[in-house]
């Protein structure tokens, strides 16, 4: 399991309880069968497909498990969902909104969610595990609406630091940090309920480049620039890119800016024009290797969110060697350890004056991004969290067993 901060130690763990570590699994891997599922992932490319991805791929020799997607090709194992794409071409039907409640991306999980429910109620799958809460908020709303209980149990991973009400439509919750695990904790939510174990990354594929200079040559970066990376759906709203682009405008000629992530606000292109204009680029579509790579071309790394449920582009970044840049808060704090990494990011200005201090100072720089690479990689490589997600997997499943038993003694007697 994780090593807690100070201010967020783990909780005392209570037999039975979610935290508990399983017993042998020999005789449970092959009993209990799971269903993993993300919209987006063969579609875009964010955290949550990253991460419903890299699960798959090192649970499927272990645990009976499928994965249902929105896009690309099916293979063993993994199903494609037809559903209305949010890039697609029903984002232009006058009733999709352009952001917020009832936009592309809603009405997508609403058709991908009515396609898979016959998988589910197939009776084979006896946990449903999902990322996207509009999903989970669906089969919340049917289930409650026709007065019935699904035969699998849903399992949630809380990654954008859903508030304790909105957790609770799910039958357990899996926080990737202990900010949420707390405050879910304090609102009352069982314990036997949730799981903390953060998301992994596949450290090796983050390593520092043999020659940066070929790497920016090749992605037509200026050699000689300080460059500033930023990996995040580029939005205004929750990665505020926009926020990014203006505090890299304080800044002299020296800085560049690179943003890589999928496009969600098509304005901030003319906003990143015309505030920086030959001292930015953004990638919009970039392919499964390439995030890796561009790591390797960057200086320092930023997250200009105010809040996160993990951060997984900050992980990724200080498994690169990068110093990263986060707002200063109890979750980032976590996270990032560094007290040196951390700025008031609601204070205009605040991020550029940092900037420029490790622009200033480019060998410090590196040397503060390498005292972050080692224990990024110990803390969160998908090698050493295994364990931590079969055991949650099995948890659930004897938990569901055992209840299943109980309801059915109390109604014969």
């Amino acid at each position: 399991m994780i090593t807690p901060c100070p201010a967020m130690a783990h909780p005392q763990r209570k037999p039975g309880g979610f935290l508990l570590e399983a017993a042998s699994l020999s005789s449970k891997r092959g009993a209990m069968k799971i269903a993993l599922v993300c919209t987006g992932l063969g579609n875009v490319r964010r955290g949550y497909e990253k991460f419903t991805e890299e699960l798959f791929r090192l649970l499927r020799d272990d645990v009976d498990i499928t994965l249902f997607k929105g896009g690309g090709r099916s293979a063993e194992g993994e199903v494609v969902i037809p559903n209305l794409r949010r890039d697609g071409w029903f984002r232009h039907m006058p009733f999709v909104k352009s952001d917020g409640y009832r936009d592309a991306y809603y009405y997508e999980v609403l058709s991908f969610g009515a396609v898979l429910l016959p998988h589910l109620m197939s009776g084979k799958y006896d946990i449903l595990h999902y990322v996207d809460p509009t999903l989970g908020n669906l089969y919340f709303h049917t289930r409650s609406a026709f007065r019935f209980e699904f035969r699998f149990k849903t399992l949630l991973t809380n990654a954008i630091a859903l508030p304790p009400e909105h957790c609770a439509r799910a039958n357990y919750v899996h926080h990737a940090s202990p900010v949420q695990h707390g405050q879910c904790l304090l609102s009352g939510f069982a314990e036997e309920r949730m799981a903390l174990i953060p998301l992994g990354v596949n450290a090796k594929a983050y390593q520092s480049p043999s020659d940066r200079l070929d790497l920016r040559r090749r992605w037509d970066i200026p050699q000689d620039k300080f460059v500033i990376l930023a990996v995040a759906a580029i939005n205004r709203g929750h990665k505020r890119v926009d926020y990014l682009i203006e505090e890299t405008a304080k800044l002299g000629p020296e800085c560049f800016l690179v943003v890589v992530g999928h496009l969600e606000d098509p304005s901030l292109v003319a906003t990143a024009a015309d505030r920086l204009p030959a001292r930015h680029k953004m990638i919009t579509r970039p392919l499964y290797g390439e995030i890796a790579e561009l790591y390797g071309l960057a200086d320092v790394a930023v997250s200009a969110s105010l809040t996160e449920g993990f951060g997984l582009g900050i992980v990724e970044a200080m498994c690169s060697g990068l110093p990263v840049l986060t707002h200063d808060n109890t979750h980032f704090r976590w996270l990032a350890g560094q007290n040196s990494c951390h700025v008031d990011m609601e204070q205009p200005g605040a991020l550029a004056a940092r900037l420029r201090q490790l622009s200033a100072d480019r060998e410090g720089t590196r040397q503060l991004g390498e005292s972050l690479r080692g224990h990024a990689c110990q803390r969160f490589d998908w090698s050493n969290l295994k364990k931590d997600y079969i055991d949650m997997y099995s948890r659930i499943y004897e938990q569901s067993k055992s209840n299943c038993k109980s309801k059915t003694g109390q109604q014969r007697a």
